[in-house]
């Protein structure tokens, strides 16, 4: 038997040199207005609208910050990429993903709001020499306004729709970073199934609606109002009502609010014009219902129960009582 000291025993010269990188997909909502089919939204028997007439609605988008490699950079060069760079000696790997953000687009996180999710060693993702990368996630709010406080003139770097990059016939990224991407986006739609990790892509302070379209962002999918509000009822401490006076101005499609006789949320519809144009960002008066509450986090941190996207209802097995 070969004893323990004498097995930890090896020369490193005989294994080549390897680098270690960090990659960072940073991802925001954007709320964006889009022109949605007549099919996709309820027609009411009073309306005036022609058939087949397309209607705009405000919707999140899902993007990625990325990073332009310059013309001269080999290899990829003028390539679109995620935020990464090689890991220090003296630095562990979040430190590094911490770093490498701040040089790389200056933005400032703090650690705990970097998660690691995978590793990439393919002996062939780098040409220039063997290189094993340490994908991590980060989620923000309200892109517009990171980019207004950190350099918002520089050109390499720029927020990007995540589909557009993972189609990779029309934007493809450097290096593996679309399979990174992939990776990172299946790890937020099942994160904000089971964590609030949602809330993270909200303003402190929020509306239900505005949280419902950022579950239809991240899912790429259109949720029935009425049954997310339902959906996030049932899960006690996932948002608190910040006051029941303070109210907020614009429209919504749909409020929660709180119930105070039953300490619970109940949902109503309300009849409302459409959302303000960019041009014109005045509050909107409502034509019957209450205004819409606002909402913070309730700090649960794991939902129970977890929030399913479409189609995944029986894709785990029910937990069995204890």
């Amino acid at each position: 038997m070969i004893s323990s000291a004498r097995s930890e025993q090896y020369d490193p010269r005989e294994f080549p040199p390897r680098a270690v990188t960090v990659d960072i997909a940073v991802f925001a909502v954007r709320e964006v207005e889009q022109e949605v089919p007549e099919e996709l939204w309820s027609r009411s028997p009073e309306s005036t609208e022609p058939v087949g007439a397309l209607r705009r609605e405000r919707r999140g988008v899902l993007e990625v910050l990325t990073v332009r490699r310059a013309p001269e950079a080999r290899p990829h060069p003028d390539q679109l990429a995620l935020p990464g760079s090689f890991v220090r000696d003296d630095e562990d790997l979040a430190q590094a993903a911490q770093r490498v953000l701040r040089e790389k687009t200056g933005l400032e996180l703090p650690i705990d709001r970097l998660t690691q999710f995978g590793a990439y060693g393919d002996p062939g993702r780098d040409p220039r020499m063997r290189v094993i990368s340490i994908g991590f996630m980060a989620l923000v709010p309200d892109p517009d306004l990171l980019m207004e406080t950190h350099d918002s003139d520089d050109p390499a770097r720029q927020w990007s729709p995540v589909d557009e990059l993972l189609d990779v016939d029309r934007s493809p990224l450097a290096f593996d970073h679309g399979r990174i991407l992939q990776d990172a986006d299946e790890r937020l739609r099942t994160s904000i199934e089971e964590t609030d990790a949602s809330l993270d892509l909200l303003p402190e302070v929020f509306t239900i609606v505005q949280l419902r379209r950022v579950f239809e962002a991240v899912w790429r999918t259109r949720l029935n109002p009425g049954n997310f509000v339902r959906s996030v009822a049932r899960i006690d401490g996932f948002v608190e009502p910040l006051s029941t006076d303070r109210l907020l101005t614009g429209s919504q499609e749909g409020e929660v609010r709180l119930s105070s006789e039953i300490g619970s949320l109940s949902f109503m519809t309300l009849s409302a014009p459409p959302d303000p144009s960019p041009s014109d960002p005045g509050p909107v008066t409502r034509t019957r219902g209450r205004p819409a509450h606002r909402y913070v986090r309730g700090g649960v941190g794991r939902l129970h129960p977890p929030m399913r996207r479409p189609g995944t209802y029986f894709s785990r097995p029910p937990s069995r009582p204890t």
